[in-house]
């Protein structure tokens, strides 16, 4: 992957559905970011594409924790906007997720969506679980970030539907 840039176009907003907007807003706000400002989207150029695990910008002396933030900056926006799905449901199910990222600069990042629900019925359950190179994880637009946001989201909602059998 070649980078080609080192900020995404803040005119591209204005082209997104509501719900990509949604999404886009979700990461800033898991990023710190302000999309109301100039230099706004400075904190999503974690998710650009690079050459290697991370843009060199954001290499700070722990690759792997950087990888972290880079799996993160999706995941818990996925999360937050299934949990706020979810709480729409008229059954109103406790959602109690937690995020694993074994983050490798050499191999395979494992990201799994675990229940960490400790109530007296609570059966251990794995929402989500993939595994990318790190190399591999990169978006050349806003969209693209959104969709894959959304694409996790609604994975985790219609996981979490059956197996708590909602409708």
């Amino acid at each position: 992957m070649k980078v080609t840039a080192t900020e995404y176009d803040p005119k591209e907003l204005a082209t997104l559905t509501p719900d990509q907007y949604a999404a886009i807003e979700q990461v800033a706000v898991n990023r710190d970011a302000d999309l109301g400002k100039e230099g706004g989207l400075e904190q999503l150029g974690l998710l650009l594409p690079a050459e290697g695990c991370v843009p060199d910008d954001w290499t700070d002396g722990d690759l792997l924790k950087t990888i972290r933030q880079k799996f993160a900056a999706l995941l818990f926006p996925a999360m937050e906007l299934a949990q706020k799905e979810l709480q729409e449901h008229p059954a109103k199910p406790r959602v109690h997720w937690f995020l694993v990222v074994d983050a490798d600069y050499e191999d395979t990042t494992h990201m799994a969506v675990i229940d960490a629900d400790e109530g007296p019925h609570a059966c251990p359950y794995c929402y989500y679980h993939e595994c990318e190179k790190a190399w591999n994880i990169g978006y050349e637009n806003l969209a693209s970030i959104a969709n894959e946001v959304l694409r996790i989201k609604t994975l985790l909602v219609e996981r979490f539907k059956k197996v708590h059998r909602l409708k």
